[in-house]
């Protein structure tokens, strides 16, 4: 008798653990559904995303004109031909500032940014240079100084 109750306890038993083992196979189940729809839905927004950037580089690449390498479609970025081994983050580059370095080194887009300003400041040196040495000092102004 004694060995029948403990066959039945072991039965017992082993159908707790199987109930256990199937409810937490299910909410496995339940949870890799969850994740399997989020993968997909990050997958999608990593597509749209690298759609647009490759759809906004082939259009600046049509304005500009300038020969500037778009990014290379399947991730990998352009060497800089400026600057090799520098990874080149847009579709144009601009070198850095250093001394003796001409507006003529700069793309067309810019170019045409700072061609106004640099019109506009020659016209006033000029202008300044010109009235300053008709008279030896620069004319009275009418306007009171302005307060510190």
């Amino acid at each position: 008798m004694e060995e029948a109750t403990l066959m039945g306890s072991l039965i017992g038993e082993l159908e707790a653990r199987e109930a256990a083992a199937r409810a937490r196979v299910e909410a496995l189940e339940e949870e890799l559904a969850r994740l399997t729809a989020r993968l997909e839905d990050e997958r999608e927004a990593w597509s749209r995303l690298r759609i647009a950037r490759e759809t906004v580089a082939e259009v600046i690449m049509d304005l500009d004109g300038s020969g500037a390498t778009a990014p290379v479609a399947g991730g990998a970025e352009p060497e800089n031909p400026l600057h090799p081994g520098v990874r080149v983050v847009g579709a144009i580059t601009v070198p850095h500032w250093r001394q003796g370095l001409s507006a003529a080194v700069l793309p067309d887009v810019y170019r045409d940014i700072i061609e106004p300003w640099r019109r506009t400041s020659t016209t006033c040196s000029v202008t300044r240079t010109t009235s300053l040495s008709a008279s030896d000092s620069p004319a009275p102004s009418s306007r009171p100084p302005m307060a510190r």
